[in-house]
């Protein structure tokens, strides 16, 4: 595994590896539940499993490609997300010209700390949509890549902003999705499914994160070195939000003197 300590949705996650085993993946999947059920960690330990050098059904986290993917260097997976205007002013524009120099290092910071955290959140203030140019830039150059060995993954988080304010972005994702290149797979990532466009739900496999439940969560801080009790007080207050459970964890000895 890429996460060490991240047994979390055993159901799904046997699931997805019976595809793998089977051959029978789509072309697209999309992630949906509440916030904090680990639907970013799975995404990602999945692009690392289709590109680990020693395994397709669970990823070693030791090799060349799974160190890569940890600080998001691995040329095989390309992430979207929601960028602000910042500079662009066409459909043309690079969507890195969207992003100041200072935030394109913050970028980088925080792909690395989702490299080592799967509940850390990649985001940026007033970033209120996925760009068409993010968009353009995948078609012009997915054709482009050629692999040799494992996917191209292209991961795209807070993927209900495809469709917010306007449905621009996600419209124009369609045919990508329908008719990817070989050995390409999308996975989509939301917590609010509602908001998707039926057309980009119907070319994707969906796959509902259920809340984590409060047994899972205290397993998970013991794990990490809490004691029962505190590890109960974090599950009960986190309420099945494990991304809660993992914040207050770090801030429990603060969260136990108030």
């Amino acid at each position: 595994m890429i996460y060490n300590n991240f047994k979390i949705q055993h159901n799904i996650w046997k699931r997805i590896q019976t595809v793998i085993k089977k051959n029978k993946l789509p072309n697209a999947f999309l992630f949906h539940g509440n916030d904090g059920t680990g639907k970013e960690g799975i995404a990602v330990e999945l692009a690392a499993a289709l590109n680990c050098e020693n395994s397709i059904i669970e990823a070693c986290g030791k090799c060349n490609s799974c160190k890569k993917i940890t600080s998001f260097q691995n040329g095989n997976v390309k992430l979207i997300i929601p960028f602000p205007r910042g500079k662009i002013t066409s459909k043309e524009d690079p969507s890195l010209r969207a992003l100041s120099d200072n935030e394109l290092n913050e970028l980088e910071h925080m792909q690395r700390e989702k490299g080592k955290n799967p509940f850390y959140s990649i985001s940026f203030p007033k970033a209120n949509s996925i760009l068409i140019n993010s968009i353009r830039e995948l078609k012009s150059n997915i054709y482009l890549s050629s692999i040799d060995k494992g996917y191209t993954v292209i991961l795209i988080f807070n993927a209900e902003k495809l469709c917010q304010p306007q449905a621009q972005s996600g419209n124009a994702l369609l045919k990508l999705l329908e008719e990817p290149p070989s050995k390409t797979i999308f996975i989509l990532v939301t917590s609010l499914n509602s908001t998707i466009l039926p057309t980009i739900k119907s070319r994707c496999q969906e796959i509902y994160f259920p809340n984590i439940p409060t047994i899972d969560i205290i397993h998970f801080n013991e794990n990490r070195g809490l004691s029962k009790e505190k590890s109960k007080l974090i599950a009960n207050i986190a309420n099945g939000n494990i991304k809660i459970g993992s914040d207050l964890s770090e801030n429990i000895e603060h969260l136990f003197d108030n």
